[in-house]
Formats: structure tokens, C-alpha cells, sequence
């Protein structure tokens, strides 16, 4: 299923700093990860308005067959919108909307508040008969409305221009990849010091080369800090469907914001790798794979082709 990779030293190097690009805080488990691709706020603004589009998204779907699910995938949405742009100190994404349009910035606050109140006031079932279909509707009415407003934030901030610059979605993509390795790490209970030295590991291997065998072998040889769990078991369903989530959000994202861009025969063939990568990445989340593969997909394959084919920028440290 995995094609096999020889690095040089240099991408090596490179590669081995690829390992988050957003700096997301959720609640007290979650860890906050630094830059590694060089900083774009834009990319950076477009990734978190993606993810919070989808957990809203699975409030809705959650509802009203599991309420608590949907409550805490629109707690998420909030604190995504509550989180501090990593780039401008002590400023909200929602205080970078509202300096552009303090009107959709106060809507969206308003419009996700909502959406978590009327969740929060429906009563618990396992059963949607149990739940009128005016308050199903109402709750379907208020994801739209903040998607629409998302997309108004969008239109806001950023630009034409930098909306239809390649390298821009690019950088969209990798951090939603990023997003999604760690979702899915999380749902399967991994720890965050050994998804971020797996996602190390696996661009750095020994020696400066890869070793896809050591690799292959899951625990075997792996520091006791570092070991994975063996279990495919889901643990928090709230980061696997996010992981599932985000990941169709990558292929949506692919086809119509960064394949269109397509200008050069590289970027075309380079397309190719990252449509069945990103197939293969929703297959393996959807079918439970072990967290190897998903490391695999997303740091030995999406990545080096996105930075590879559209010059991605690391950050220097």
C-alpha cells in the first residue's frame, strides 16, 4: 500500500521539523503544537475556519441520536474561534474577523452560541422520534447560518488573490493533515509525546535515512516513552470524528481549491500522488487503521509531495 521513499540528507533535514502548524489548545488534554512550516496567517486563518465548519457540522449529524457528542463537537467549534492567532500575540481568530467585519465577527459568536444552547436544551435520546422535527431543523438552520458566515469571514480576511495562490491551499492542506494525524492519534489514546516523536521519527530515521523496517515493527525498538498503543480500539469518538471529519474536508479542500490550481505537468503529477493519498487517507480513518498507517500517509507521503510540489516554506529554528 505505501510506496517506499529514499530521502537525501537534505530533505531529511527538512522533513524531520514537519510536525504541526497550528498552535490549537483544546481543553486541558490538548496540546499545543508549534510552527513548523514557515508562518502564513492566511493558512493559518483558512485551516481553523475548515475546522470549525466541521465540527459544527458534526453537531448536526450527531444530533439527536447523541446530544453530548454534538455538545462537545460545538464547544470545540468556539474554542477554535476563541483560540489566539499564533502569530499576533494575544488576539483571537474571532478579534482578527471582527477588525474586518465586526458584524460577522459578532454573528458568529452569537450564531455558535446559539447552536450550543439549543443542543444543550434538547433532551438526550437514542431515538429521533423522540425529537420534534422543529427542533431538528432549528438546529440545521443554525449550522447553515454559520457556515454562511464562515464563508463571509473568508471574504472578509482574505483576499482573492491569496485564496487562489497554490502555495496558499497547500499550506491549508498540510495543516489539515497535521490535524488530522493528531485527531486520529487521540481517538486511539496515543500519548502527545509519541505522536509528535513518531511524526519525527518517521522523516528522520537513524543515521539520516529512513528506516521503514524499525518502522514496520510498531513497538519493537521503540523507547518506552515513545511506545504506541497495539489496540485499533477507538477511545474519544469526539477526535475520531474529527479525524474522520477533517479528512473528507481534505479531499473537499483538494478538488476544489488546490487542483484547479494545477499549472505545470509537476503539479499535475504531483495532484495525482496527493488524490490517492488523501483517498487512502479517508479509507484507513473510516476503517480503523492502525496509527502507523496514518503516520505513514501523512508524513511520508502527503507532506514531502506537497512540499515537493508546491515549495512549501519551513519555519527555521
Amino acid at each position: 500500500m505505501y510506496r517506499h521513499m529514499n530521502m537525501s540528507p537534505l530533505l531529511v533535514g527538512i522533513l524531520m521539523i514537519i510536525i504541526i502548524t497550528s498552535t490549537t489548545t483544546f481543553f486541558s488534554n490538548r496540546v499545543a503544537y508549534a510552527h513548523t512550516f514557515s508562518e502564513n496567517e492566511n493558512a493559518l486563518f483558512l485551516t481553523v475556519i475548515h475546522q470549525i465548519e466541521s465540527q459544527t457540522q458534526l453537531a448536526e449529524s450527531n444530533f439527536p441520536t447523541n446530544v453530548k457528542l454534538a455538545q462537545q463537537h460545538t464547544s470545540l467549534a468556539i474554542s477554535l474561534l476563541n483560540q489566539n492567532d499564533p502569530i499576533v500575540n494575544n488576539t483571537t481568530w474571532g478579534k482578527e474577523i471582527a477588525e474586518r467585519n465586526p458584524r460577522v465577527a459578532a454573528e458568529l459568536t452569537s450564531a455558535l452560541n446559539s447552536l450550543k444552547s439549543a443542543i444543550t436544551q434538547s433532551k438526550p435520546s437514542s431515538n429521533t422520534t423522540t425529537a420534534t422535527n422543529n427542533t431538528i431543523n432549528d438546529i440545521k438552520t443554525k449550522v447553515t447560518r454559520v457556515s454562511d458566515l464562515l464563508g463571509e469571514a473568508i471574504s472578509s480576511r482574505v483576499s482573492k488573490e491569496v485564496l487562489n495562490n497554490s502555495t496558499t491551499q497547500a499550506l491549508v492542506l498540510a495543516n489539515l493533515a497535521n490535524e488530522i494525524y493528531f485527531s486520529y492519534g487521540r481517538a486511539l489514546g496515543e500519548s502527545p509525546t509519541t505522536m509528535s516523536n513518531m511524526a519525527g521519527m518517521a522523516m528522520s530515521g537513524k543515521g539520516g535515512s529512513m528506516d521503514m523496517n524499525m518502522m514496520a515493527n510498531g513497538n519493537a525498538g521503540m523507547s518506552s516513552n515513545m511506545a504506541m498503543t497495539s489496540s485499533n480500539t477507538i477511545k474519544n469518538l469526539t477526535d475520531y470524528q474529527t479525524a474522520q471529519s477533517l479528512a473528507a474536508k481534505a479531499q473537499e479542500i483538494f478538488n476544489k481549491n488546490l487542483k484547479p490550481l494545477a499549472a505545470t505537468s509537476k503539479v499535475t503529477a504531483a495532484n495525482a500522488q496527493v488524490d490517492r493519498d488523501l483517498i487512502q487517507l479517508k479509507t484507513a480513518i473510516d476503517n480503523k487503521a492502525p496509527f502507523m498507517d496514518i503516520m505513514k500517509l501523512v508524513h511520508v507521503q502527503l507532506h514531502p509531495t506537497l512540499i515537493t510540489a508546491y515549495n512549501l516554506q519551513l519555519k527555521s529554528f
